[in-house]
Order: C-alpha cells, then sequence, then structure tokens
C-alpha cells in the first residue's frame, strides 16, 4: 500500500487501523452486554462475537506493528476482514429472524406492529457494523488502496476551470 505525506510520524495506514481497533473495540463491549447482561442465558452463536471481537482486535494490533505492505499485515488485515464480514452478515439474519418472530401469526404489518416488534427484538443491524469493520479492514488489506494525507496547493484550493469546445452535429 502507498501511503502519502505522513502524520506526525505515524502512516495514514497506521491510523486506519488504530481506528478501526477501537470500533472493533466498542462492538465487542456492546456485543458482550447485550448478549450477556440481556437477562436471558446467552445461545452458542450468541458468544461468537464476543471472541471474534478481542480475535479480531489483536489482529488489527498485529496489522499495526507489523510492517507496511508486507505479508503479516495483509495477512491479518484479511483474516479480520472476513471473518468479520461473515459474522456481520450472519449476526443481521439472527437478529432479523429474532424480528419477524415478533410478529404474531395473522398480525397485520403496521408502523405501530413494527415498532413493537423493534422495540422487543434485539438491534436489527448492530451486527452489520462488524461486517463495515471487516470492509474497512479488506480495503486497507488491499495492495490496490492508495491512501494519501496531504496539503493541498494554493492552486490546488482554487476552482478549476475547464473549456468545453462546442460540437455541431452533423445531419445527413
Amino acid at each position: 500500500m502507498q501511503v502519502g505525506r505522513r502524520t506526525g510520524g505515524v502512516g495514514t495506514r497506521r491510523l486506519l487501523v488504530a481506528g478501526l481497533m477501537l470500533g472493533i473495540a466498542a462492538l465487542g463491549i456492546d456485543a458482550a452486554v447485550g448478549h450477556l447482561l440481556s437477562g436471558d442465558t446467552p445461545t452458542r452463536p450468541q458468544w461468537i462475537p464476543i471472541f471474534v471481537a478481542p480475535a479480531t482486535f489483536l489482529l488489527l494490533g498485529m496489522a499495526l506493528v507489523a510492517p507496511a505492505g508486507r505479508r503479516l499485515e495483509r495477512w491479518s488485515l484479511s483474516i479480520a476482514g472476513w471473518s468479520n464480514v461473515v459474522l456481520g452478515l450472519a449476526g443481521t439474519v439472527f437478529h432479523l429472524k429474532s424480528l419477524f418472530s415478533n410478529f404474531r401469526g395473522g398480525e397485520a404489518v403496521s408502523w405501530h406492529s413494527l415498532l413493537k416488534a423493534l422495540s422487543v427484538a434485539p438491534p436489527t443491524f448492530a451486527p452489520a457494523g462488524f461486517a463495515a469493520i471487516g470492509l474497512m479492514a479488506l480495503l486497507v488489506a488491499s495492495p490496490r488502496l492508495v491512501v494519501r494525507w496531504e496539503r493541498r496547493t494554493a492552486a490546488a484550493r482554487e476552482p478549476a476551470v475547464t473549456r468545453v469546445g462546442s460540437y455541431a452535429a452533423e445531419e445527413g
């Protein structure tokens, strides 16, 4: 990965990975609180995000300290990325399944019944946060991604004026 100007001695790639680490830590804590402290005994699938989040945090930490563009960096970011994409999509399906199970048989779907179902169902799109972090990790792992953090020159701040020539369509 090419990295443009370094920001305060820390590469832009490292800042992105550090941001992903903060995001996965927050999602892991949220999943632990939601799955373990909800009052119900957690089922086996509910343990998965509780274990995947710290594992992802460690993989992202490996990518953070690995030399830029090396195999270890790409490997750890790719594993973290794909595992979180799969986890996020599967979790969203589980949460949607739970939402739809709150509709009673024969009950008409209305705004009121949807709000009622949403109020008792698990957060429907919270697992999508895992998928989003996974996609970002895959982007950062891509050797095709070029991240630049540069100051714009005075000439670049001025709006560009382009002149478009006239075009006369010939009919015939």
